[in-house]
C-alpha cells in the first residue's frame, strides 16, 4: 500500500514565537536572581529581605518557566496536517479516512464561572473530526483553515469509499 504525502497544511502561528522566548529568558533571569539573593554577601541585605526576595524570584521561576513549558507543549501539539493518499495526520495522532465517523465545525464560546448560561469572550470555530477508534482530532479556526482541511476530509473519505 503506498501511502504517498498528498498535502500539507501548516498551522497560521508558531508557538515558538515571541512569548517562548521571552518567558524562557525571563525564567532565566529570575533563575540568576534567585541565586544571586541566596548565595549573596549578607551584608548587603538583611536576613529577611534576601529571603523575601528569593521568594520573589522563585515565583518568577516557576511562573515564566511554566509558561515557556506550555507554549513548548502547544507547539507539539499544533503541527502541521498532513493529508496521506489513505489517512491524515495532525497532532493528535493518525487517522484513516475509511475509520472517520464525524467531521464537525462548532462554534464554542466560553462561560461564565457560576452561571453557564452567560457567555463571555470571543466565539471560536473549531473543527471535530472522530475517528471510529474513538480519537478525535480538535483544531482551532485560529490555528488552521478549517473549511478548506474539512472539504479535503470528506474528498478523500468519497474517494475513499468508492475504491
Amino acid at each position: 500500500m503506498n501511502n504517498k504525502i498528498l498535502e500539507i497544511i501548516e498551522p497560521y502561528h508558531n508557538a515558538w514565537g515571541m512569548t517562548f522566548w521571552l518567558s524562557t529568558l525571563f525564567a532565566l533571569m529570575a533563575g540568576a536572581a534567585l541565586w544571586f539573593f541566596l548565595r549573596g554577601k549578607p551584608e548587603k541585605w538583611t536576613q529577611n529581605m534576601r529571603m523575601l526576595m528569593a521568594m520573589l524570584a522563585f515565583f518568577g521561576v516557576l511562573l515564566a518557566g511554566g509558561t515557556a513549558f506550555f507554549q513548548g507543549w502547544t507547539h507539539l501539539k499544533k503541527g502541521p496536517i498532513v493529508f496521506y493518499e489513505n489517512q491524515f495526520k495532525s497532532g493528535f495522532g493518525t487517522t484513516p479516512y475509511a475509520e472517520i465517523s464525524l467531521i464537525r465545525k462548532e462554534m464554542v464560546q466560553q462561560t461564565a464561572p457560576f452561571n453557564p448560561a452567560i457567555k463571555t469572550g470571543v466565539p471560536m470555530w473549531i473543527l471535530v473530526v472522530k475517528g471510529k477508534a474513538d480519537q478525535v482530532h480538535m483544531l482551532s479556526g485560529e490555528d488552521y483553515p478549517i473549511d478548506e482541511i474539512a472539504q479535503k476530509l470528506e474528498e478523500r473519505m468519497k474517494k475513499e469509499q468508492e475504491e
